[in-house]
């Protein structure tokens, strides 16, 4: 299980650990709002829409994640 706070609200969330590396797209059951919870035994990260889209793109057809670039 990864416990800690919604990013969007700051309410108290538990998710099931699947697989370290695993992206996750969640809906807060505090405020109905997305985040992206990135998987990791040890750092598990919490990500807003928002932070989630600057740092890494979403392609659909294939549901595939990858990381932005970094800027220059």
């Amino acid at each position: 299980m990864i416990f800690g706070d919604c990013p969007n609200c700051d309410g108290p969330v538990c998710n099931s650990f699947h697989e370290a590396g695993y992206m996750e797209r969640i809906i807060c059951e505090h405020c109905d709002k997305i985040y992206w919870l990135k998987h990791s035994r040890l750092d598990p990260k919490a990500y807003t829409q928002s932070q989630f889209d600057e740092r890494f793109t979403l392609d659909e057809p294939t549901k595939t994640i990858k990381p932005r670039p970094a800027a220059a």
